[in-house]
């Protein structure tokens, strides 16, 4: 109770101060003003029987991806300390790179004694996860991974899925969630972006490589690595069973949806994987949430070592992502623009941060301070995690201020936080306005 309480306190202090994003100045007075009330030591205790309820309200969700299983993660044990309600890995939860299946259960077992880990396996919180490449099977790999059949079987057992459980049998890991109770339900929708995912297109042939002098001046402009956009409309991401699964959870009734996806939606101008290498699925994606009239819905990614807050907002969806080559920016048309703002929580990495570097990011909100890329604003370079917070209890301003009876007016809380757990990004957005 007292962690629900607080997580309320620091999303009212939050809209009282009337912001949208805060830097981490700001971040720190706010964490200062509501006083941490959990021990400051993760501690390492067997597992609990008694995690969160299907019917539990649901407040906080925290968010996590790319540990290096056998390194220290004090994001981890950060955000365990918080005990959020839910904990969703989002993939590269191990670093297996590998065809032996030994090396798998090895790293796993790593994984396992991870005390920020067991802190949330032994409380309250709902520990959820998808997987990427890393656990998956190898670096971007996807469809042609030959055994993923085994990795399927290994990821099911260690995060302790029911014996007759779907993710077990199917083309796919990709499940969902439906917590909380009448009115304030939320659905989490567990993506599989690998099982399916047809082979990338690569910007030049692996054994051709470019001129060191070519490739800088794609990196020194933000269009750094390797992959182009596919063209191809026959390819995929999550293949058609996945597509045809997605379309009935998003018509699940709920207020909030939260789409856990390894690889970021919201940015498409660096050359790594995400959505962008799809342009026909990411504009899919858009079309789909639309029909489906499916509302509330905030994505969650990983994969990028880096955290930063981004938002796909109407009329700015491309049907082709600019390119070092052509810069331009072509629109999705009118009918697959979305309604409202699409945000991505992109919470990376746990311990496994990147090298300073720019990149672009057309939809990318705010400015992480002393982590930032350049000086232009950028994503937060260090060790990381995600938070969600939602207010279900916030008071309409403009009611409160015409005197009319309390009607709540729920707010979501974006965050990136620090490996101490200070917030370090924030986006705050009314759920009204995700509609």
């Amino acid at each position: 109770m007292a962690t629900i309480l607080r997580a309320v306190l620091a999303a009212g202090v939050l809209a009282a101060a009337g912001a949208t994003w805060i830097r981490a100045d700001v971040a720190a007075s706010v964490a200062a003003a509501v006083p941490e009330v959990v021990p400051a030591v993760v501690p390492v205790v067997a597992p609990a029987a008694d995690a969160l309820a299907a019917d539990a309200l649901v407040v906080t969700i925290a968010l996590g991806s790319c540990i290096k299983e056998d390194q220290p993660s004090p994001a981890l044990e950060a955000a365990a300390r918080i005990q959020p309600d839910v904990f969703v890995f989002l993939g590269d939860n191990i670093y297996g790179d590998s065809t032996d299946m030994e090396v798998f259960r090895t790293k796993y077992a790593n994984l396992e004694a991870q005390p920020g880990l067991r802190a949330l396996r032994a409380g309250p919180t709902r520990v959820l996860a998808t997987w990427d490449d890393h656990d998956f099977g190898d670096n971007d790999m996807g469809v042609e991974y030959t055994m993923k059949r085994q990795t399927q079987a290994i990821f099911c057992d260690f995060w302790k899925e029911p014996a007759d459980s779907k993710r077990r049998t199917r083309d796919g890991i990709y499940d969902s969630v439906l917590l909380g109770p009448q009115g304030q339900r939320v659905q989490i929708i567990l993506l599989d972006a690998r099982f399916n995912r047809s082979p990338l297109k690569r910007r030049t042939p692996s054994d051709t490589p470019l001129p060191r002098g070519q490739r800088g001046e794609w990196w020194s402009a933000g269009y750094g690595g390797d992959y182009l956009a596919h063209t191809d409309t026959t390819t995929t991401l999550l293949g058609e069973a996945q597509w045809a699964w997605l379309e009935e959870q998003l018509k699940v009734p709920a207020e909030v949806r939260l789409i856990a996806s390894s690889v970021q939606f919201a940015s498409e101008e660096h050359r790594f994987e995400s959505w962008a290498n799809f342009p026909h699925e990411r504009v899919r994606m858009a079309r789909l949430i639309k029909r489906t009239g499916a509302a509330g819905v905030v994505f969650a990614s990983g994969d990028r070592h880096w955290g930063e807050l981004s938002a796909v907002r109407p009329g700015k969806l491309t049907s082709t992502p600019p390119t070092f080559e052509d810069p331009s920016i072509k629109l999705a048309s009118d009918a697959d623009q979305p309604t409202y703002p699409l945000f991505d929580v992109t919470a990376s990495a746990l311990n496994r941060s990147a090298s300073v570097r720019t990149e672009r990011n057309m939809h990318r909100l705010g400015d992480a301070g002393e982590g930032k890329a350049n000086d232009q604003g950028g994503p937060y370079l260090l060790g990381n995690f995600g938070l969600i917070t939602i207010n279900w209890d916030q008071r309409s301003e403009r009611r409160a201020r015409q005197g009319e009876a309390h009607v709540p007016d729920p707010t979501l809380t974006l965050e990136i936080r620090d490996a101490r757990g200070a917030g370090v990004l924030r986006h705050q957005v009314r759920l009204a306005e995700l509609k």
